[in-house]
């Protein structure tokens, strides 16, 4: 999950360098389509690592609620 976001990040970094770029000298560089395919999919990465996180949080509150109610037939429940 973290490494997710990592990645993603180094991922946005690097489209924006290559926007920028290509940007400079346009007639100089092929392929910006991958420069803007690269950017939405490490928007998509980072999405899914927000949402897992999310998911992680929520999961272990759940188990801190538990553990701190004291009721353990609750557990079953779940």
């Amino acid at each position: 999950m973290l490494l997710w976001a990592i990645f993603s990040i180094i991922g946005i970094v690097n489209a924006n360098k290559a926007e920028r770029l290509y940007n400079e000298n346009p007639g100089g560089y092929t392929g910006y389509e991958n420069a803007k395919t690269g950017k939405i999919l490490s928007y998509v990465g980072l999405g899914f690592a927000i949402i897992a996180l999310i998911i992680v949080i929520v999961y272990f509150g759940i188990i801190a609620s538990v553990i701190a109610s004291g009721d353990w037939e609750a557990i079953n429940d779940i």
